[in-house]
């Protein structure tokens, strides 16, 4: 019995179609707006977002408004903040923009030592790459 392969589709362009020169994690307002500065640059782009998607205009219930047209005036309620001692401490987050934010009880913020240890290890080297690679081909010119 021979086989069929007339209904086999291959994907020749696969590795060309998946490969990115800069893969972003997370659309915030500094994922965002590498992003766009790396698109702008031309190159290839992933952003990978974890978050819920945001429609304009829809998802932006307190835009027009005015602090004293808000329950407590913009601040955030002292049962938020006990609730949320982590998120609380976020740049930007007030009683108008906190329906963009997480709660702390529906995602914990626990960090393992090897995540830490990886964290570290990639802020060192992306501060000290340059001057790093400079030393290691200075020295290793016997």
């Amino acid at each position: 019995m021979a086989s069929d392969f007339s209904n086999i589709h291959f994907n020749m362009d696969a590795q060309n179609q998946n490969t990115y020169d800069a893969i972003v994690i997370g659309s915030g307002i500094s994922g965002g707006w590498a992003a766009k500065e790396l698109c702008e640059k031309g190159l290839k782009t992933l952003v990978l977002e974890r978050g819920r998607n945001v429609e304009h205009i829809k998802d932006y219930p307190t835009a027009t408004k005015t602090p004293w047209e808000l329950p407590n005036r913009g601040q955030l309620t002292e049962e938020f903040l006990r609730e949320n001692p982590l998120i609380s401490k976020s740049a930007g987050i007030s009683e108008d923009t906190r329906h963009f934010f997480i709660q702390d009880k529906d995602y914990p913020y626990v960090i393992s030592v090897e995540l830490a240890k990886a964290i570290a290890s990639v802020i060192i080297f992306k501060r000290y790459t340059s001057r790093f690679f400079e030393m290691i081909l200075t020295n290793n010119r016997d």
